[in-house]
């Protein structure tokens, strides 16, 4: 288990790669220059890495998973109580891990800006409250 210090670092750094990925879904979602699939993706890994930033939090440590709703259990054990919204939240964003890099029945084509928004609207309800939690 890394030291206090070490562990506000990794922290730290946890949110500034999902800050980063954040910025990149809303630069997308508002100038269209790139792709619905990929604000989806990019607000999967936003929330996934949130989620990751809380685990080190509580636990110094977090699994190498990509499934939010795995990740929202384990949060649970923590002692969280994690709010029906964002759960609901996580069940949205949770298949576009898959869908969205490897070819499955969903075809990246589908994907509308409809879906981008969303995604990103889901995100920041997963944000604001991994931030709260955290105490930021």
């Amino acid at each position: 288990m890394p030291t206090e210090q070490r562990r506000d670092l990794l922290v730290d750094e946890w949110l500034r790669y999902a800050a980063n990925d954040e910025l990149n879904a809303a630069s997308i979602l508002e100038h269209r220059d790139g792709t619905p699939a990929g604000v989806c993706f990019l607000a999967q890994q936003t929330a996934e890495k949130l989620l990751k930033a809380l685990l080190i939090e509580r636990t110094g440590a977090y699994d190498r998973i990509h499934n939010l709703r795995a990740l929202l259990e384990q949060v649970e054990h923590t002692g969280v109580e994690v709010p029906s919204g964002i759960r609901s939240a996580a069940i949205e964003l949770n298949p576009h891990y898959i869908t969205t890099r490897y070819v499955a029945d969903i075809p990246i084509e589908s994907y509308t800006w409809d879906d981008a928004t969303d995604a990103f609207n889901a995100v920041r309800t997963i944000k604001q409250f991994v931030l709260s939690t955290l105490g930021r």
